[in-house]
């Protein structure tokens, strides 16, 4: 009987309706998620933070400092609003949302070794808080770029410069080889 309701066409309306209606009030909620891009590094390696918000009217993420860590970069994306339209039995029915999504992204660099927590953070909208829960990083007591005092100081009067590493000194046909570059400036 019910399948029956529901293949009515004069049904349907209502039915997509309900559906939207139902959509709209989710998406009302906020939520908060983080990560990492690393979770091990090396005392002389950068991670990046981010800090994602979704849903309507998504405040801005602000965080000033982080405990055993040093903030490098900010850098913020932004996007949000949708609009749905659709015709049925020559009705219109139509959907606009503003759902948001804000990300925060943090460049960060260890201060100490060890296994360092980013967070928790608690934020504060309309009277609700929400938490964003700690992310776990493991830093190494040894520095990556081993060899780069010597090169520091052949380099030492450019104020800024790169050093590449590459996977492998030699290679074979069609082997892939990684340069990883490193960005050094003074502070």
């Amino acid at each position: 009987i019910i399948f029956r309701f529901f293949m009515k066409k004069k049904a349907v309306f209502p039915v997509v309706f309900i559906i939207i209606l139902f959509a709209q009030i989710v998406a009302a909620e906020i939520k908060f998620s983080a990560s990492v891009n690393k979770d091990n590094i090396y005392l002389d390696e950068i991670i990046e933070y981010s800090i994602k918000a979704e849903g309507d009217n998504v405040p801005d993420i602000n965080i000033a400092n982080i405990p055993n860590f040093t903030i490098i970069n900010q850098r913020r994306e932004f996007s949000g609003g949708s609009h749905f339209q659709m015709i049925i039995n020559n009705k219109v029915v139509q959907s606009t949302t503003t759902a948001q999504t804000k990300i925060l992204h943090l460049t960060l660099r260890p201060e100490k070794s060890g296994e360092l927590l980013i967070g928790p953070f608690t934020i504060n909208v309309n009277n609700q808080n929400y938490t964003i829960n700690p992310i776990s990083v493991q830093v190494k007591n040894e520095r990556k770029y081993k060899n780069v005092s010597e090169k520091l100081d052949k380099l030492a009067d450019n104020p800024v410069f790169f050093i590449a590493t590459l996977s492998e000194n030699k290679c074979y046909v069609n082997q892939p080889i990684y340069v990883d570059f490193s960005l050094f400036y003074r502070t």
